[in-house]
């Protein structure tokens, strides 16, 4: 969703809590956030991150906004997810419909599989929730542009880059 704010209510917000829960321990990943394609954060759960969340949601959305321009080069209309792993800890992004990134940071506790895998039923379980919220909203599924983020995410990207590194 685009705008301003988030709407979430409380049977949905404790759905939501529940979903990131049940996949960071299943998974035995480290931390798993929600943030929208414009670079909002909406909720996180387990180990609290050693950076500024919100700077991490704008670079994260400005990453999967990069990598759909990628896709649409190989003829593809979008990345569903994507990974990036280091030597010790590793991001994982999954799509959750067309409206929010669901973010999976892990170490070497899991394999790359298992938290793969475990994203994808969470993100079935969010696709679901996120459906009635925007349903109890009346909002509309949103196409977004090609790139797609909103109008004023190069703004708020730049904002939260300026901050983050001064």
């Amino acid at each position: 969703m685009t705008g301003d704010s988030w709407a979430l209510f409380e049977p949905e917000f404790w759905a939501l809590n529940d979903v990131l829960y049940t996949l960071i321990s299943r998974s035995y990943s480290r931390t798993a956030m929600l943030i929208d394609r414009d670079g909002r954060l909406i909720a996180s759960v387990g180990e609290a991150p050693a950076f500024d969340p919100q700077s991490f949601a704008a670079l994260s959305a400005a990453d999967l906004a990069a990598s759909k321009e990628l896709a649409s080069m190989l003829g593809e209309a979008d990345f569903r997810s994507q990974t990036h792993q280091g030597m010790g800890s590793g991001i994982h992004q999954r799509v959750v419909d067309d409206r929010v990134i669901l973010v999976v940071l892990y170490d070497q506790r899991t394999t790359l599989g298992l938290v793969r895998l475990r994203a994808e039923k969470a993100g079935e379980a969010l696709s679901e929730i996120f459906t009635r919220i925007f349903g109890k909203l009346e909002v509309p599924q949103v196409q977004y542009e090609r790139a797609g983020v909103g109008a004023d995410f190069g703004a708020q990207a730049e904002s939260q880059i300026d901050k983050l590194f001064g």
